[in-house]
C-alpha cells in the first residue's frame, strides 16, 4: 500500500476545489503556502504519480501546457479563448453509445475521448 505524503494530500486538496483546474506552478504557490520550502520538483513528481494512478486528470491548454482536475468523473470543459480559464461542463450525453453505432468509429477501439467546448467566459464577454 502507498504512503500518502502530505505533499499528495495538500495536492488533491487544493485540487478538490470546485471548477479550479490549476497549472503546477499555482499548484506550487498555493502548496509552498501549506508546506513552506516545498519545492517545485516534488510537485512534478507528485503531480505525475497522480496523474498514471488516475487520481487527477491531465488537461492539455493550448499555448499554456496542462492544467489538472481533481474530478475523475467523466465529464467536459470549457476553455475561454480571451483568458484560458477552463471551466467543468456536465452534460448528459451517452457518448459511448454514439461511439459504438458512428460508421468510422463502430469497428474502432476507443480507449478514451476528450471533448472540450471552447470560446469566450461570461467574465471576458462582459468585459468587452
Amino acid at each position: 500500500m502507498e504512503r500518502k505524503s502530505r505533499q499528495k494530500i495538500e495536492i488533491r486538496n487544493i485540487l478538490s476545489q470546485n471548477n479550479f483546474h490549476p497549472t503546477i506552478e499555482e499548484i506550487h504557490i498555493i502548496l509552498k503556502k501549506r508546506i513552506p520550502g516545498v519545492g517545485i520538483a516534488t510537485v512534478y513528481r507528485n503531480v505525475d504519480k497522480m496523474v498514471r494512478n488516475g487520481e487527477i486528470i491531465r488537461l492539455e491548454v493550448p499555448g499554456q501546457g496542462a492544467r489538472f482536475d481533481g474530478n475523475t468523473e467523466k465529464h467536459y470543459h470549457f476553455r475561454c479563448e480571451k483568458c484560458a480559464s477552463v471551466e467543468d461542463v456536465w452534460l448528459d450525453l451517452d457518448m459511448e453509445g454514439y461511439i459504438n453505432s458512428a460508421p468510422p468509429l463502430k469497428d474502432a477501439l476507443i480507449n478514451d475521448y476528450v471533448i472540450e467546448f471552447t470560446g469566450v467566459c461570461q467574465q471576458c464577454r462582459h468585459s468587452i
